[in-house]
């Protein structure tokens, strides 16, 4: 029987899938797996594939105007293409390290590479503008402001601020955190939000570098040795924000009061959570399984609304991953080797359907 809401399954040759991305129109997503990329459309029919990497493809991103996107790669490089396969650069890691992509610019007039201990700020022909040295050869976080006059980046316990120009800004050298583990800036660029990983904290911040809270409610983040996920958004209007990692998710307005706490729907560790367009629910992936919750958390009760396939006894599992198109109408949700996508409406109505009473 086909699942309620089910639009159409993907499945890519080999595993796992690494990144996932969905175009601006909503009409089309690209997937990395391997060393490829490949572009499909939303009704499972597949349009490209990029090839020209010598390691795995560990980002993508593409771009506002959806003609073009960028990929990063363990093999220290960085490619940008047109949507139709055609390489158009290429830009060599000066660390000789792996390439993350880290983001475009919201004009799509240039985009944010990481490697090793540095920060690149590149042109969209492949052309440097000037690059930020972080103080860690891995883990560096990052997020451009909306209006793309300033970035964040964040590694280790410090939190830097910095002009899309590179000229320095702010920087905080102790977050409070015992790892910076994400960051997130506000739709209207006033201010940031960072989660930490090993201390279950949720800190706002000010432009200037002043911390506006620490969110009441503590998370109990996963236990030294594990595999950490930690994940932060902040809703479209700005008005509220949620984080998540080990088997709980909590929600709170912005100014740091507590909305909901979820520990329902979880089917393993977090993986990506992702807010709606709209910022009227959110999708939280755990484990093969991807739940969905009202903001005030109040349809937190409704647990696992869909679920990939189980894998064969014995492969290996990654932590899930998902997107929503920018219209919210349908999300992709990502497994090792398969994405599937669901009509949201459908969804929603299947879930309160089964919903206890």
């Amino acid at each position: 029987m086909r699942a309620a809401g089910l639009i159409s399954t993907l499945t890519v040759p080999k595993g796992p899938i690494r990144a996932l991305a969905i175009a601006p129109d909503g009409t089309w997503l690209a997937l990395a797996n391997g060393k490829t990329v490949s572009i499909w459309n939303v009704d499972g029919a597949p349009r490209a594939t990029l090839t020209g990497h010598k390691g795995v493809v560990s980002g993508l991103a593409i771009s506002p105007d959806g003609t073009w996107l960028a990929t990063g790669s363990a093999d220290g490089t960085a490619c940008i293409w047109a949507v139709d396969g055609t390489h158009r650069a290429t830009v060599i890691s000066r660390e000789g390290l792996g390439t993350a992509l880290a983001a475009i610019a919201p004009d799509g007039t240039w985009l944010v590479l990481t490697s090793g201990k540095t920060v690149s700020i590149l042109n969209i022909d492949g052309t440097r503008r000037f690059t930020l040295t972080t103080g860690s050869l891995y883990g560096t976080r990052l997020a451009i402001a909306p209006d793309g006059t300033w970035l964040a980046t964040a590694y280790g316990r410090k939190l830097q601020i910095a002009a899309a120009d590179g000229t320095p800004g702010v920087t905080v050298t102790d977050t409070g955190h015992k790892i910076v583990a994400t960051v997130a800036i506000a739709p209207d660029g006033t201010w940031l939000a960072t989660a930490g990983s090993g201390d279950g904290t949720v800190r706002l911040w000010g432009l200037d570098g002043s911390c506006r809270a620490t969110l009441t409610g503590r998370m109990p983040w996963v236990p030294a040795g594990a595999v950490i996920q930690t994940r932060l958004a902040i809703a479209s209007d700005g008005t509220w924000l949620a984080a998540a990692s080990g088997h709980m998710a909590m929600i709170w307005a912005a100014d740091g009061t507590p909305r909901a706490t979820l520990t329902g729907g979880f089917h393993g560790l977090a993986g990506d959570l992702v807010i709606a367009p709209d910022g009227t629910w959110l999708a939280l992936a755990s484990g093969t399984a991807v739940s969905i919750f009202g903001r005030g958390g109040t349809t937190g009760t409704l647990g696992q609304v869909f679920r990939h396939r189980t894998l064969a006894a014995g492969s290996p599992a990654a932590a899930a991953a998902l997107a929503i198109a920018p219209d919210g109408t349908w999300l992709a949700t990502c497994t090792w080797d398969t994405v599937q996508i669901w009509d949201t409406a459908q969804v929603w109505a299947a879930a309160r359907a089964t919903a206890p009473q």
